[in-house]
């Protein structure tokens, strides 16, 4: 070894600062050694200051590990116990070969030769483009056709009607597609009502429509859809025979369109009609329905 005595100073002094880490972390021996992959014995002389438990290129490696292993390796300090020990340090200075442009030249002279070709060709496509851009060319502007160009006039708009219902006792229907908002806005109107033996409640319409009442006793509905009411309480009054049996009401219109319906138990008297007439606010009859019965039902209900 070239110098031992700087060796076991530079050794000792990294094996102090070690020491105080280990310390500074909490660990044992033990800990430390396991830590090291070493002996705690020999951990522990090495510490204590004993260089010479190993020979110098060993403790070295030894004493390497172990400063890894608590995260303080100082790489400067282990370069100079390296040199103290006599161990060689690699150097990480190389040198790169100068390349000889000399070679170089007939390549870069090749493709400046190509450059300029390229460039040239460029140049004398953009020439013939801008001239056969620049010619003027004739157009021929065709007389749009009067009888093609000529608005339509609109087509007639069919005016809503009221299709006629079949003629048999019950028959299935479903209650017609009014547009509220192309009602008129002087006064109610009822766009639609009949007798029927039942309710779709889900799309608000009849389910039939009835010429006559049911011979046996049962339960029929009366449908009405009654457009712009004036927002006063709507009744339907049920009269048989011209006399009122009851009057029932069918609520408060709130809107533009107002569907409502109500219902009658029939079937129990003797021959008659039965009328329904649609009453807006104390007295004005807005529409009027008639059926013919088989039996009288009792005066009221």
């Amino acid at each position: 070894m070239e110098n031992m005595t700087e060796f076991v100073r530079i050794g000792r002094t990294i094996l102090d600062t070690l020491r105080k880490a280990r310390e500074g972390k909490g660990l044992s021996l033990e800990e430390a050694a396991r830590m090291a992959g070493t002996a705690p014995d020999r951990l522990a002389r090495l510490e204590a200051g004993d260089l010479e438990i190993l020979p110098p290129a060993y403790t070295v490696a030894l004493m390497r590990e172990y400063a890894q292993a608590l995260g303080a390796y100082d790489e400067p300090l282990f370069h100079e116990l390296k040199e103290a020990a006599g161990i060689p340090v690699p150097r990480s200075s190389t040198t790169r070969p100068v390349p000889d442009h000399r070679e170089q030249q007939p390549g870069l002279w090749r493709n400046a030769f190509a450059g300029a070709v390229a460039v040239t060709l460029l140049i004398a496509a953009w020439l013939l483009v801008g001239r056969a851009c620049q010619t003027p060319s004739r157009t021929v502007q065709k007389t749009p056709d009067p009888a093609m160009t000529a608005a339509a006039p609109p087509a007639p708009v069919p005016a809503p009607s009221a299709a006629p219902l079949p003629e048999p006792d019950t028959l299935q229907s479903q209650a017609p597609a009014i547009n509220a908002d192309s009602a008129p806005a002087s006064g109610a109107t009822v766009a639609h009502s009949c007798f029927t033996t039942s309710i779709d409640r889900e799309k608000r319409s009849p389910l039939d429509r009835l010429r006559r009442t049911p011979q046996q006793e049962t339960a029929i509905a009366y449908f009405s859809d009654i457009l712009n009411p004036s927002g006063k309480p709507l009744y339907h009054e049920w009269l048989f025979n011209g006399k009122t049996v009851q009057r029932i009401a069918v609520g408060t219109p709130t809107g533009r369109r107002w569907r409502c319906w109500s219902q009658k138990t029939v079937g129990r008297g003797e021959e008659g009609t039965w009328t329904v007439r649609i009453v807006e606010g104390e007295g004005t009859v807005l529409h009027t329905d008639s059926i013919p019965a088989g039996t009288l039902p009792a005066a009221a209900e």
